[in-house]
């Protein structure tokens, strides 16, 4: 997580998530979430809804679109992105904030889950290289150094 770049929202999914895989075979989900900010009833001003839009990549991309819906609560952690492009018809820059999510879960406040923890795959698991072990000849000592091998250590001679 990038330093002094860390949000937390809890809000509701406006749609599915929609789940591709890139050529590469990496997961990314894509959603937005919304949430009302609620004015005093005194002050004269409306209440207004926000939506942002978030990505989330991974086994966490496929295990949000297995697991929510639209209209579900939930809470996102991650950090703030800005996309920025030129407008084809204005010609004139565009942006727009989004959040790239490390973790999201359905809030709890407002509704039950049944958590079941997945297995890993392959893709996620890094497994270490299998070297074939070197050959020796049967009357070879693999442990034998030669005296042109050795130069002095820490103790400053060479071996006897």
């Amino acid at each position: 997580m990038s330093f002094g770049n860390h949000v937390s929202i809890t809000g509701n999914l406006v749609r599915d998530p929609e789940l591709k895989f890139l050529a590469s075979g990496n997961a990314v989900a894509n959603f937005d979430i919304a949430w009302n900010q609620k004015a005093a009833k005194d002050s004269g001003r409306e209440d207004r809804a926000h939506f942002i839009p978030v990505t989330v990549w991974g086994q966490a991309a496929e295990n949000v679109a297995d697991s929510l819906t639209k209209g579900m609560r939930v809470t996102v952690v991650g950090r703030l992105d800005q996309q920025t492009w030129e407008d084809k018809e204005t010609g004139g820059n565009r942006s727009k904030l989004g959040i790239v999510a490390e973790d999201v879960s359905p809030s709890l406040s407002w509704a039950t889950a049944e958590v079941s923890k997945n297995e890993q795959s392959g893709a996620r698991v890094r497994k270490p290289e299998t070297a074939a072990p070197p050959q020796y000849e049967i009357n070879e000592d693999p442990f034998r150094r030669d005296a042109a091998d050795w130069s002095p250590g820490w103790w400053g001679a060479y071996p006897s």
